[in-house]
């Protein structure tokens, strides 16, 4: 499970039938931005190039390491989630 919100970040989640990983990538909410359209409109941008940046890091991920070492793999995720 990822969070991208820092109000979404502690909240507890309804449970799964399998266990998940945890982790958050900390996004501005491009909904609280001010200005004129076009700062709103950057800000949206800005959010969409961030998150697209860490799926796909998140894809190119090895499933193998997650199975070999979760505590890794829940690393991995974590990081992905402070690169800038």
């Amino acid at each position: 499970m990822i969070t991208v919100c820092c109000s979404a970040a502690g909240k507890i989640f309804p449970l799964y039938l399998i266990p998940a990983l945890r982790t958050h990538w900390d996004v501005d909410d491009p909904a609280k931005a001010i200005g004129t359209e076009e700062e709103i409109n950057a800000a949206f941008t800005q959010t969409y190039h961030s998150l697209r940046k860490d799926i796909e890091i998140f894809f190119a991920l090895s499933l193998e390491d997650l199975h070999k070492n979760s505590a890794a793999f829940r690393i991995r995720l974590d990081y992905i989630g402070i690169l800038e």
